[in-house]
């Protein structure tokens, strides 16, 4: 299925190259679209399918690029807006090939941009865009305002805007057929429902795991136990030049109940990404003398009955740039890293 989702991207940026019709008006609303029940993939990137339909960007800006001569206002907007295509294939030199048709532009709103993110939860698609508002600063591109619309493109609606967005990240997930967008803004944690209303999960976040839901084959199905929650750190007070290290907690997303997961002086959790039910991460240990020992890589899955109980460490801090594989048809597929003598390792 990635492969095919590949395929359908490369067709998506060589046709809409062509395509520049239907961008004057407000509103644009195309005619079918996927059925309820179809199942969903790629949330979280430049493309999400549902069904025989692909959504996408076309093309790239940087956010600070826009101004005088570039804007965001909608009705505007091209390669950089929302398209949507169908999805069939054909045998071309007998090989079955993905092939696009009914290729249009959908919203006419910039979504490829740095902080692009494209999701489908049951019949509306979201999206994130360049904030078009305006302060004693000018326009603030560099904030931004979150979207949903009908996968027809009618009945689009802003539902949040950030008001901070610092080296920040975003998600959504869904909870018993409850949408949820996750905002860590480079300080705070803030959970979004679907109808806008927005609640501070947590303040002084020094580095935050936003669970995602990528695919969605069911809307009544829920992710698993380790997924329903946000992971976040926050920096103990420093005694002098002494540092004291952090305090790693987990949030429930429905409730918001806040839970201590590891609290242990001079100790430094990094975090890095949640997958296959597992959250990856760096930590320091300390020596008996109490100064402080390289820094290694761990997992884990948080089901013991103590944090160290399920934790399993994987390598020091010496390979770098890692990304744990996850898993195909059962099987743990491992993790592809960088090492410090520049070599790509594959390890499982």
């Amino acid at each position: 299925m990635k492969r095919f989702i590949s395929c359908a991207l490369a067709l998506c940026l060589i046709v809409v190259g062509f395509l520049f019709a239907g961008c004057g008006s407000r509103e644009i609303v195309l005619n079918g679209g996927p059925a309820y029940t179809d199942k969903i993939y790629g949330n979280g990137g430049f493309i999400v399918t549902k069904g025989d339909y692909v959504y996408f960007t076309d093309s790239y800006i940087k956010s600070s690029s826009l101004g005088s001569s570039i804007t965001n206002e909608l009705g505007t907007v091209i390669e950089t807006g929302l398209y949507r295509a169908k999805m069939t294939t054909e045998i071309i030199s007998d090989v079955e090939t993905p092939v696009l048709t009914e290729v249009k532009l959908m919203v006419s709103k910039t979504v490829g941009f740095e902080n692009s993110g494209l999701y489908i939860f049951k019949d509306k698609i979201y999206f994130a865009s360049p904030t078009t508002d305006k302060d004693s600063s000018g326009v603030r591109y560099d904030l931004i305002t979150f979207y949903s619309c009908n996968l027809d493109g009618s009945n689009l609606q802003k539902f949040y805007q950030t008001e901070e967005f610092s080296g920040g990240k975003f998600s959504m997930t869904m909870i018993n057929e409850k949408v949820y967008l996750l905002i860590y803004t480079g300080s705070d944690i803030i959970k979004v429902d679907e109808n806008g209303n927005s609640t501070t999960m947590a303040s002084d976040v020094t580095g935050a795991i936003l669970p995602q839901r990528t695919t969605v084959f069911e809307s009544s199905e829920n992710p698993s136990a380790i997924e329903c929650f946000v992971y976040y750190t926050v920096d103990k007070e420093s005694q002098g030049s002494i540092k004291m290290g952090n305090i790693l907690y987990k949030a429930e997303i429905e409730t918001g109940k806040v839970t201590e997961l590891l609290n242990e002086e001079r100790i430094s959790v990094t975090l890095n990404s949640l997958v296959s039910g597992r959250i990856f991460y760096t930590r320091n240990n300390l020596f008996a003398e109490g100064s402080i020992s390289d820094f290694n890589i761990y997992s884990n899955t948080l089901d013991g009955k103590t944090f160290y109980a399920s934790e399993v460490k994987h390598f020091d801090e010496d390979a770098i740039n890692y990304i744990a594989l996850g898993e195909f048809e059962g099987n743990n597929l491992g993790f592809a890293y960088l090492s410090a003598d520049e070599k790509i390792i594959i390890k499982n």
